[in-house]
C-alpha cells in the first residue's frame, strides 16, 4: 500500500528523492558518516559527514598541499597541510580551506558552526608517498 501512496502523491515522492540525493543516498542517522557536533570526527578525502536532523554536511574535497615535515626527519620548518572543504546547511553551501600550521587558518565559522582542523592523517615519513585518497582529516564541527 505504501508504494501506491508514493506513486499517487508525486510531491511526497519528489521530496524523498530530493533528500535521498542530498544525503548521499543514506537515511541512517548514527552511521559511520554521521556528523556529531562537538565530537572529533574523521572524514576521508572525497567523503561527506552529515547530520540529517540539523541539515548540515561537511565534505573533505581538496588536498591543496602537504609540506609537513616527515616525523623521521629534522626540519627547519614544521610545514603545512592545506585542505579544502565544503560545508552545507540546508540549501546554503560554502567552500573553505583549513591548515595544520598555526600560522595559517586552522578554523572557520560558517552559518553559526565553528569548524576546526585537528589533525591530518597519514603522518608523513621520509620514505613514503601518498595520494589524496590516502588522507583523512580530523575535524570538530560545533554550534556557535
Amino acid at each position: 500500500m505504501s508504494k501506491i501512496y508514493l506513486l499517487t502523491h508525486p510531491l511526497l515522492f519528489a521530496f524523498i528523492i530530493f533528500n535521498w540525493c542530498n544525503n548521499g543516498g543514506i537515511f541512517e542517522p548514527g552511521g559511520e558518516n554521521t556528523l556529531v557536533p562537538g565530537d572529533t570526527l574523521n572524514v576521508s578525502y572525497g567523503s561527506t559527514l552529515q547530520n540529517i536532523e540539523e541539515h548540515i554536511w561537511i565534505t573533505f574535497d581538496s588536498l591543496y598541499e602537504d609540506s609537513r615535515c616527515p616525523v623521521d626527519v629534522e626540519c627547519f620548518w614544521a610545514g603545512n597541510a592545506r585542505l579544502g572543504f565544503t560545508f552545507k546547511q540546508s540549501i546554503r553551501k560554502t567552500s573553505f580551506t583549513l591548515n595544520t600550521h598555526a600560522d595559517f587558518k586552522r578554523d572557520s565559522t560558517i552559518y553559526n558552526y565553528h569548524i576546526s582542523l585537528i589533525d591530518v592523517l597519514p603522518v608523513p615519513h621520509s620514505d613514503s608517498t601518498f595520494t589524496a585518497d590516502d588522507y583523512t582529516a580530523q575535524v570538530v564541527v560545533d554550534r556557535e
